[in-house]
């Protein structure tokens, strides 16, 4: 009876554990390996531990219940069990019901955690009054190897490389620096608001002083997956790309079998041909396992709180976790790229990838966390233009910083600098987006009315390396 009883306890604690992790498996398990993107072996090992150490927190509990309340020990382990369910029951909500619609219906919202949290004690009370452990031992096993099978398919099949380090070359002439730095989801519409335009005085500086200004510049995607790939190619594919592994695999047709993108195609690819040393600095996109051999520096920030979904939405909300993880992502990355403008030669190409101002809206205007307690409140980021605009004024400081850096080092006037967006984000029009492009030495405007398409960046950039002049017209 005693062994009967040990066995219970952990394979009630194993299954309780599983389920309690059931949401952040199957939420992130689509592409597959989606929540390891970014992510060393060294984190996996981590999220290995806290399972771990769940099921051992639960397990020992199963253990005092059973020493000290005996007589209820049944009823509490199984209402226990229950309500281990509720993880499942809310990814399965979510699926029925859109994300979408959760997070943008006030009233939705407010109904579904009301459901979701009244869960608890409906099932303490029905556990109280009625024998249902009779229920549990018949749906255990069921369950337990549906756990199996998620347990199975959490699995990741590759480990991203999140740091790369390589030795640098030595500059053995004189080279431009070049910056490409693309921020995600700038609208072209805010920044050149002429309401609030003056919101933005690093970037009206820079625009008035120094660059080529296109007013019909084109993303070569509407979202960021489909944009990065192409811009950083030159390559042009419309119809089906996919996420695997850490992994973008892309067709030409429906008939034509997936492939990787080709990252020999690719800026850095030529950039490390002519010399330059190439730094990355990205999010979202797994650009290490891409065009890791091209590059001497990369790091690519994680898109995914660890535990951003490992519990149900009313209570995700309280850990705020998404949010913060876009904070701590947006500020780790701006100070490695002025640490990398410190330590680098002038023979570097340097990409940024900056995570904002793409919602979720945290920083006001200098780059502290904004509205912190009122987006717990409200149950979710706060998407608003109002709040948009303090993230592009954030956007124009970090753009001022970088500028005073590259003058500290003497290397502003003699770099090329190209700042563009691979999205309009929500406050403007499809595709069209800022692109800035200041040339070694220049110091006047000039504004460019004739349609552009940033995925030209790559021929633009082929042809100055081959020439030593920026030809505009290849982005036209």
């Amino acid at each position: 009876m005693k062994y009967h009883s040990m066995f219970k306890n952990l394979y009630y604690s194993s299954v309780v554990t599983i389920l309690l992790w059931a949401r952040h498996i199957l939420v992130n398990n689509q592409p597959r390996n989606v929540f390891y993107m970014s992510q060393t072996f060294e984190n996996y090992i981590l999220n290995i531990a806290n399972f771990c150490l769940t099921f051992l927190v639960i397990s020992f509990s199963f253990f005092l219940l059973s020493k000290f309340y005996p007589k209820h020990y049944n009823k509490i382990i199984y209402s226990i069990f229950y309500i281990s369910l509720l993880p499942l029951f809310d990814f399965i909500f979510i699926s029925i019901f859109s994300k979408d619609t959760i997070i943008t219906w006030e009233t939705g919202r407010y109904i579904y955690a009301l459901t979701i949290i009244a869960y608890i004690p409906v099932i303490i009370l029905i556990s109280i009054k009625y024998q249902i452990e009779k229920y549990g031992d018949k749906i255990i096993t069921p369950v337990c190897f549906i756990c199996l099978f998620i347990l199975y398919n959490a699995m990741p099949q590759s480990f991203s490389v999140k740091i790369i380090e390589n030795e640098i070359l030595s500059q053995d002439k004189s080279s431009t620096p070049i910056h490409l730095i693309v921020f995600d989801a700038m609208s072209y519409d805010v920044l050149n608001d002429p309401d609030i335009e003056h919101l933005f005085p690093n970037f009206n500086k820079f625009i008035a002083e120094d660059s080529y200004v296109f007013e019909d510049a084109h993303s070569p995607g509407a979202y960021t997956i489909a944009s990065m790939p192409k811009l950083l190619t030159g390559i042009q594919y419309e119809h089906r790309l996919r996420e695997e592994n850490h992994r973008l695999l892309i067709a030409q047709s429906d008939d034509q079998e997936y492939q990787d993108i080709p990252a020999d195609s690719s800026i850095f690819n030529h950039t490390l041909s002519y010399g330059y040393n190439n730094i990355l600095l990205g999010w979202s996109i797994p650009y290490c396992n891409i065009f890791g051999e091209y590059l001497t520096y990369g790091r690519v920030f994680p898109h995914y709180s660890r535990l951003s979904q490992l519990w149900p939405y009313p209570f995700y909300i309280l850990l705020y976790s998404s949010s913060l993880q876009q904070r701590d992502n947006t500020i780790n990355m701006f100070n490695a790229y002025l640490s990398k403008i410190d330590s680098s030669p002038q023979n570097t190409f340097f990409f940024n990838h900056f995570p904002i101002p793409h919602e979720p809206y945290v920083f006001d205007s200098q780059g502290f966390v904004d509205q912190f307690w009122e987006t717990m409140i409200k149950g979710g980021p706060i998407i608003s233009k109002e709040n948009y605009v303090k993230q592009m004024m954030f956007v124009d400081k970090i753009m001022g910083e970088i500028v005073k850096k590259l003058k500290e080092k003497n290397l502003y006037d003699s770099s090329l600098i190209i700042i563009t967006s691979d999205e309009q984000g929500l406050w403007g029009k499809e595709r069209k987006v800022p692109l800035l492009i200041k040339t070694p030495f220049q110091n006047s405007q000039h504004n460019i009315k004739t349609q552009a398409h940033t995925i030209n960046i790559k021929k633009m950039l082929l042809n100055f390396l081959n020439t030593n002049v920026v030809d505009i017209d290849d982005l036209l």
